[in-house]
């Protein structure tokens, strides 16, 4: 006996048979994921959605004729996979500086730069104005610690607010 399921929204009740529609019928789905992934990257929610219609865009390339389609599932259905295979991808290459638990890349901030010159001099006179804490931090992390460390030898509680502390002091410095 086939189980029949009732479409609870009209939109998904047929295939779409062009590109504009499969966007149209996936663009609630595009940003309710957007909206899980960016939880601790809100400035991040647009490429992310950005990258959900290129993952919409995909699918709608690959689905004609494929087992999903031979046994009867919505085109949402298949879209959900490439969506999150492009949302995580992107993810994956572009937070690895926000969220790193890995040593500090010695470029970062040209601070071990192998010509003296003004930037990392005007670099390291910004720094120094910090409070003892955020020197520390930089400090830190110009040595290779992670956040996840950091946190565990100051006063910050977890490595999120260690780095937003961190992504904080970077924006000053850019700012001045």
């Amino acid at each position: 006996m086939k189980k029949t399921f009732k479409v609870k929204h009209k939109e998904f009740a047929e295939n779409p048979t062009n590109v504009d529609q499969a966007v149209r019928q996936c663009t609630r789905m595009v940003h309710k994921l957007a909206q899980k992934w960016t939880r601790n990257h809100y400035n991040e929610y647009n490429d992310i959605v950005q990258q959900g219609f290129m993952g919409v865009c995909e699918a709608w390339n690959r689905f004609d004729g494929t087992k999903y389609q031979e046994k009867g599932y919505k085109f949402s259905t298949y879209a959900w996979l490439w969506i999150r295979a492009y949302m995580k991808a992107y993810a994956e290459t572009n937070w690895k500086r926000l969220n790193n638990t890995t040593p500090l890349d010695k470029h970062e901030f040209r601070l071990e730069t192998y010509d003296i010159d003004e930037s990392a001099i005007f670099l390291e006179a910004e720094i120094s104005k910090f409070a003892p804490e955020d020197r520390q931090i930089f400090d830190m992390r110009k040595e290779g610690y992670t956040f996840n460390e950091i946190a565990r030898e100051t006063s910050f509680e977890n490595l999120h607010k260690v780095r937003n502390r961190f992504l904080e002091l970077c924006e000053k410095i850019e700012a001045a």
